[in-house]
């Protein structure tokens, strides 16, 4: 009775492996051997063609969310790929999940290119990704969903890691997207992000109403090319600049964006530094606008004297309703006579009280 040998590639010698994977292409190697066992992951690590593998395209080859997941599993191990082309496949929601979760493991993937696959994102309408930290290919995939994308109406990127190229990506998105209407963005304290690409950004999107910048350093510069944006924009509704390092010089720009804008609703100037000095401007700007609803300059320097003029401004001419100058230079006593008169006249809602 014959016996047979049954040959294993977890028992084979290494070098008759390395026999088997010269007679294979390396996407085949890639595919099909990658995270197979820890012996054959050694194994590939050693192999010279292997080592070389920096770049495969795999567009128009049909894969589906299941190959995703193949090439998700891949991608864990892998430490030598840097570019992977999956342009014009099948991959849908689930197989771009499978793809981000490798790209948390992978560290050496630079370029993704993902674009014109079949992403529906059916049910997601809020995506948060605060305190994320995002690699490059990361948010070019990001941006790729977010063009294809008919249901994300909200996107936080508060406190992550998103730099000025990252930026560019998701503007370049947004001129795409018709459907997000509330962007969340908080700069890292260690990033410094050029406002002329949040200017493009808020320029190429034709449905955002609410923007938050909440707690970014916001500069002269910034101030001046995001008012620019601002003056005429016909989609925004809401803006949060609270905790943004607003000054006398950079509320001057925000000011004329008042008498310009015929959409902001809301604006949020909370724990800024703005004094007495930029009143005249701020004063004239809200008797020209003609939208503005609620105005937030809590926490700022404002004297009582300048507030009773802002009072009377938007009491003569403005749609106003919310006012709120709490914890500014303002004395109480002086000041509680004159705005109970004017609320008892008017539907406006002034809250106010000493630093």
């Amino acid at each position: 009775m014959s016996s047979k040998t049954i040959l294993s590639l977890h028992t084979l010698p290494v070098e008759m492996v390395y026999r088997i994977l010269d007679n294979l292409n390396l996407s085949t190697i890639f595919w099909s051997m990658e995270t197979v066992c820890q012996r054959l992951n050694a194994i590939l690590d050693s192999y010279d063609r292997y080592k070389t593998l920096c770049s495969l395209d795999f567009t128009e080859n049909g894969i589906s969310d299941e190959g995703a997941q193949s090439l998700a599993i891949a991608l864990k191990h892998n430490t030598t790929l840097t570019k992977l082309g999956l342009r014009c496949n099948n991959i849908q929601d689930q197989g771009a999940l499978h793809l981000v979760n490798a790209l948390q493991q992978n560290r050496t993937l630079i370029t993704l290119e993902i674009a014109e696959n079949e992403f529906s994102d059916k049910t997601c309408t809020t995506l948060d990704l605060s305190h994320r930290r995002f690699r490059n290919v990361e948010v070019r995939l990001l941006a790729d969903a977010l063009q294809c994308s008919t249901t994300l109406i909200t996107l936080s990127l508060e406190y992550s890691n998103i730099g000025d190229e990252d930026i560019k990506h998701i503007s370049r998105a947004l001129e795409k997207n018709r459907v997000l209407t509330t962007l969340h963005f908080k700069c890292h304290e260690n990033n410094n992000i050029d406002a002329r690409n949040l200017e493009e950004a808020i320029r190429k999107s034709y449905t955002l109403k609410t923007v938050n910048l909440q707690n970014n350093y916001i500069s002269v510069l910034d101030t001046r090319h995001i008012a620019n944006e601002l003056r005429f924009n016909k989609s925004i509704t809401t803006l949060n600049l609270q905790n943004t390092n607003i000054s006398d010089r950079e509320m001057r720009h925000f000011s004329d964006v008042l008498v310009t804008n015929k959409t902001l609703t809301n604006m949020n100037l909370k724990n800024n530094s703005i004094t007495d000095k930029c009143a005249d401007r701020l004063i004239y700007a809200l008797r020209h606008n003609r939208t503005l609803i609620r105005l937030n300059l809590e926490g700022n320097n404002i004297s009582t004297v300048v507030a009773q003029h802002l009072a009377n401004a938007i009491r003569q001419t403005t749609p106003l309703v919310g006012l709120n100058f709490e914890r500014n230079n303002i004395n109480d006593q002086e000041i509680q006579n004159v705005f109970h008169a004017f609320e008892v006249n008017t539907e406006v809602s002034i809250l106010y009280s000493s630093m």
